[in-house]
């Protein structure tokens, strides 16, 4: 037993051992950067603050075992990472006070690993570790999330990087009904917390259980023992809808509000929301049309429904459909509807289709992946939005499946789901300042579909907007450079050399609305490349302050790397790791990639020749300069001697040999014995062979006596 529980505790100190054994990487923390706590004991102040000097570049502070450190590790500055602390008597039992924590800066990344390991051990440092790279990238782990191409295009991961959405908004789908046990939507289904004190749901078998005859709403909603919903098909308190040919309500549930992040099926536009069930289709046979549906908003609206999606509708004068929908929207909901698919322009010659014409209803088209309007969608003036709709994957009954479906009755509640994102973040935004910033926030797709000029409502839905733009930045790079900073010295970045990068970025106002994000403060930056061959020598950039609309460059501070020569033509990997806004609610860090393509050509490379030539060059120093000009022959007859640049031609160069072109290769040697003179022959098309000097001389030019058909070669075969 004593053996077996030895070994037992040799494994748990192997496995610690492991989880703590992460080496630098600049992939996953900053570069030259390390995170300590000292001991308030070592600092002897409440507000944690460390005066240090520094001697040979080296800081020095006064704590002997640290500064001794500091030299062996070349820590060459350092920062108090929380300055101002509410409660600076505060600590979590073990001592380690927020003020007392250091940015340390080393030298270089040569000496990470051991620094941070023997700060670790330092008796006035209460720990010491690499500081992380916090990324935001997330992706639900739904697996098939990939299939699901409309999150994507709409930005839902940009936005899921800030919120996933709230329980407490509810997301009514009026419709055929819901089969709310689903496993992708069962953890999102709304539960009426006025009738769960006495009843209870068989997940297993989709029945509702329990309750006491009550309307426990307080009498004004007209339903008894509603937990989850209400089926207007049956008048009954269980919504359920579990034949597999009426599973519209079920698809459209999954792209408002499947469970995001639960690692099943898909995801809604808004992972995590209330799921209200309204059941208008029967359970037992096939139904092609919607029970009571204004009867379901109105039930929605007044239970407390944020969202109503309704992905119903038909042609009618309106006057019915806007009575409820005000009601609705006077109730705190925002009415969401599918615009139709006749591909059918509303608005004109007596045409309009209702819900989605009404006026205080966002009424959503169709694109497709391309952001064209899908081929089915309807169109016109009363369209508020567009969103995907065609090819959108969700959840279905049959088997709790998923399937792929084409509608407005898809592009709806994709729509929906945002708003509720919208809800989420700003709770007290009522249901037509939703309806503007959905559309307010759309991005423009007009020039994609110019026949629809007018006819797509604002644009196509961008999730990440509508949720996020007046809480983050939105920075982009905007532009780049590179140039040469130490190799050849023609100011080309080539494979083999070092070369400076700087990069602009822009704060993104768009240009088509007008619609300006967050400032941006205290803009810092890091390049970052992996690539094989590539080495980053400085890789930080201060960019201070980024307005809405404005870009800067880091003209000052720019980047440099150095390069193998071996490097291939192929585009270079890079990442900009870009952090600001901090002490904000929501600071923003984002990780741009982008791609350096470094050039196999020299400057003034590639020389033109207007035509092809029939000869290989030839290299020679001509002017003794140590640099060989380029001598080849063009396809008009010409010779020419190009200097390395690509832009000057030798003295006296080119020269016209009266030919139309050259047969094969020029040749080259001091034919006259003078070791200073070089000569070049060629064989020219008029069969004649002619030698020039080094300084564009022609020595003679004779015939051949015959047809060539071969450049020359120059020898004495051992003669002289």
């Amino acid at each position: 037993m004593k053996m077996r529980n030895l070994l037992i505790l040799l494994l748990l100190l192997f496995s610690i051992s492991l989880i703590f054994a992460r080496n630098f990487d600049p992939n996953y923390f900053h570069s030259r950067s390390i995170v300590a706590s000292f001991k308030m004991e070592a600092i002897g102040r409440m507000d944690g603050v460390i005066e240090f000097t520094r001697e040979d570049g080296v800081v020095r502070t006064g704590i002997t075992s640290f500064d001794d450190l500091a030299r062996k590790y070349s820590i060459i500055g350092m920062e108090q990472m929380h300055p101002q602390v509410k409660d600076p008597t505060w600590h979590d039992g073990k001592g380690w006070y927020l003020q007392n924590i250091y940015r340390l800066i080393l030298s270089s990344d040569e000496r990470m690993d051991d620094a941070v390991a023997e700060l670790e051990k330092d008796q006035n440092l209460n720990y010491a570790e690499f500081e992380t790279i916090n990324r935001r990238y997330f992706v639900p782990n739904d697996p098939m999330v990939t299939q699901q191409y409309a999150l994507e295009r709409i930005k839902s991961y940009q936005a899921w990087d800030y919120f996933m959405g709230s329980y407490d908004v509810i997301i009514a789908i009026t419709d055929s009904g819901v089969k709310w046990n689903h496993p992708d939507l069962r953890n999102n289904i709304w539960i009426n917390p006025a009738e769960s004190h006495d009843m209870s749901l068989d997940w297993t078998n989709g029945t509702v259980l329990g309750g006491d005859g009550v309307d426990d709403n307080g009498g004004t909603y007209g339903k008894v023992d509603d937990l989850v919903g209400w089926d207007f098909f049956n008048n009954d308190n269980n919504p359920m809808q579990n034949w597999a040919n009426n599973d519209h309500g079920t698809h459209v549930a999954g792209c408002a509000a499947a469970v995001g992040n639960n690692g099943i099926g898909v995801t809604g536009t808004s992972p995590i929301a209330s799921i209200l069930s309204c059941k208008g289709a029967s359970n037992t046979s096939n139904s092609t049309g919607v029970t009571n549906g204004y009867g379901q908003m109105q039930y929605a609206a007044e239970i407390g429904a944020h969202i109503i999606n309704a992905s119903w509708g038909g042609p009618g004068n309106g006057s019915y459909s806007n009575n409820i929908v005000n009601y609705c929207t006077n109730m705190g909901a925002l009415v969401v509807t599918a615009a139709g698919n006749e591909n059918t322009e509303h608005g004109v010659a007596g045409y309009n289709d209702y819900p989605a014409d009404c006026t205080n209803a966002l009424c959503v088209a169709a694109t497709n992946a391309g952001d064209y309007k899908a081929s089915f969608s309807d169109f016109g003036a009363p369209i508020d939005i567009c969103a995907p709709g065609e090819g959108i994957l969700s959840t279905i009954i049959a088997n709790n499946g998923y399937d792929s479906y084409n509608g407005t009755s898809m592009s709806s509640p994709i729509a929906a789901g945002v708003a509720a994102m919208v809800k989420g973040m700003h709770p007290a935004m009522l249901p037509l300042e939703i309806k503007e910033r959905l559309e307010q926030t759309a991005d423009y797709i007009y020039d994609l579909n110019p026949d629809y000029e007018g006819k797509l409502g604002s644009g196509r839905l961008n999730a990440f907007a509508a949720t996020m733009f007046d809480k983050i930045p939105n920075i982009v790079i905007d532009d780049f450079s590179i140039e040469e900073i130490e190799g050849d010295g023609d100011g080309v970045a080539n494979p083999g050399e070092t070369i400076r990068l700087k990069v602009q970025l822009y704060n993104y106002l768009d240009p088509y609305t007008g619609l300006a994000w967050s400032n941006a403060t205290n803009v810092e930056t890091k390049v970052r490349c992996t690539y094989p061959g590539v080495s980053i020598v400085d890789s930080t950039a201060s960019y201070g302050s980024l307005l809405a609309g404005s870009s800067m460059w880091n003209n000052t501070q720019p980047f440099t790397f150095q390069t193998v020569s071996t490097l291939p033509s192929e585009p270079l990997p890079f990442e900009l790791v870009v952090s600001s806004n901090q002490d904000a609610e929501y600071p923003y860090n984002v990780v741009l990639p982008f791609t350096v393509n470094l050039s196999l050509m020299q400057s003034g490379f590639p020389f033109n020749l207007g035509g092809a030539s029939q000869s290989s060059p030839i290299l020679e120093d001509l002017d003794g300069d140590g640099g060989s000009e380029i001598i080849f022959a063009d396809h008009l007859g010409n010779i020419h001697a190009l200097k390395a640049n690509g832009n000057t031609e030798h003295p006296g160069f080119p020269i016209a040999t009266g030919a139309s072109g050259i047969v094969g290769s020029l040749a080259m040697s001091n034919l006259t014995g003078d070791p200073n003179l070089k000569v070049f022959v060629a064989c020219l098309s008029n069969n004649n062979v002619i030698a020039i000097d080094e300084n564009a001389n022609i020595l003679w030019n004779v015939p051949a006596g015959g047809t060539l058909r071969s450049g020359p070669i120059i020898s004495d075969l051992g003669l002289n």
